[in-house]
């Protein structure tokens, strides 16, 4: 599923960046730390798609804190079963957090999840899914249920990248939608 990184990073350094052309606003971010220098907003989300005739590999980054409820690295036994358990909800749920059109008929047919611990109370959830569709997904419609599952997530950035383009936008507590480039 590493195709998903190369065709974004491509599409980014080609200048095609997600932004909404409205010129959405951005969540307010906080860092920690200095070695990533990489923001982060415990009320916000990014959902990457590439997308590939009838497939379409999806690249979801969180923080922990609204997924598994802590960022620091779990030492009990306790904690160690939350985050499982926690990472084992969020695999499963892939399909009702990015809602391809259903006329596409799509599936889940692989996934990664974990915790990437960036430093020892911060920690963002990193989830790989790959969907196989009957119908090719040009031209089809995108939403999301983020924020019916993890409420804590008011603000999802979404960039889609095709064979026809890029789309993007920030959706906002599950309204809104991308239609994939044709």
């Amino acid at each position: 599923m590493r195709s998903l990184s190369v065709l974004l990073a491509v599409a980014i350094s080609w200048g095609l960046s997600a932004q909404d052309k409205k010129g959405a606003s951005k969540p307010t971010s906080h860092q920690h730390g200095t070695h990533s220098q990489k923001a982060h907003d415990h009320g916000a989300a990014e959902i990457n798609i590439a997308v590939d005739g009838k497939t379409a590999e999806v690249e979801i980054h969180a923080p922990a804190m609204g997924i598994v409820g802590f960022e620091y690295i779990p030492t009990s036994a306790a904690d160690k079963k939350k985050q499982a358990d926690a990472l084992a909800a969020f695999k499963a749920n892939a399909a009702r957090m990015v809602l391809f059109d259903a006329a596409a008929g799509c599936k889940v047919g692989g996934s990664e999840v974990e915790v990437r611990q960036e430093e020892a109370d911060h920690a963002e959830v990193h989830g790989e899914f790959k969907f196989s569709c009957a119908q090719p997904l040009a031209g089809t419609k995108v939403q999301f249920g983020m924020t019916r599952l993890y409420p804590a997530y008011t603000a999802v950035k979404v960039q889609v990248v095709g064979a026809n383009g890029q789309a993007g936008a920030e959706i906002k507590s599950d309204k809104g939608f991308v239609i994939i480039p044709k």
